[in-house]
C-alpha cells in the first residue's frame, strides 16, 4: 500500500494527517506546503532521535515514523548531556578508554602476527559495547565475539520492534 501513496496523495489531497494509536502522520504532497510545514516545524524534525530502522523502510532516511518527541524525550536527552556525556565525566574516564583501545590494539596485533584476517567492524562493535558497559555498569560484556554478535542481534532486535 505504501508504494501507492504518493499517487493517491497528489490525486486527492495536498496535506492529509493519519493517526494510529498515539502516532500522527502527515502526508504532503505539494511544495510549497511542504516548506511551510518544515519552515514551522523543522526544529522537531531535526531533533528527533534516529533509528536505524529507518534505512530499511519504503522511504529510505524520511525520520517520519519515528516516535513523538516528548517532554520526558527533551529531559532525557538534557540529563544524558550535562551529566552523563559532560567533558567532566568523559575525561573521568579516559583510563578506560584507554584500557579498551589498547586491547582492540593486541588483538589486532595477535591477527597481524598470527597472519589471521579479522573483521574490524565486529571489533570495533565488540569495544564500543565493552566501554559503554564499563562507563554505565562498571562490567565488561564482551569477552568473545559470540557474547558481542548476542548483543548486536538484541540492540537489531529492538530496533526492528521500535518501529
Amino acid at each position: 500500500m505504501a508504494p501507492i501513496l504518493p499517487e493517491i496523495s497528489i490525486a486527492l489531497w495536498s496535506i492529509h494527517v493519519d493517526s494510529a494509536g498515539a502516532s500522527t502522520s502527515y502526508v504532503v504532497s505539494n511544495g510549497a506546503i511542504a516548506k511551510e510545514v518544515f519552515k514551522t516545524n523543522d526544529i522537531n524534525f531535526a531533533a528527533r532521535p534516529e533509528f536505524g530502522s529507518t534505512e530499511h523502510q519504503i522511504y529510505r532516511d524520511t525520520l517520519f515514523s519515528t516516535l513523538d518527541y516528548s517532554k520526558l524525550w527533551i529531559f532525557l536527552k538534557k540529563i544524558c548531556m550535562t551529566e552523563i556525556l559532560s567533558a567532566q565525566q568523559i575525561s573521568k574516564f579516559s583510563d578506560v578508554r584507554k584500557e579498551e583501545m589498547m586491547k582492540l590494539m593486541e588483538f589486532f596485533v595477535k591477527c597481524s602476527e598470527q597472519g589471521y584476517s579479522c573483521d574490524v567492524g565486529i571489533q570495533l562493535m565488540a569495544m564500543t559495547n565493552n566501554l559503554i558497559c564499563r562507563l554505565i555498569m562498571s562490567i565488561r560484556t564482551s569477552t568473545t565475539i559470540n557474547e558481542s554478535a548476542e548483543i548486536r542481534d538484541i540492540a537489531k532486535g529492538i530496533t526492528l520492534l521500535s518501529g
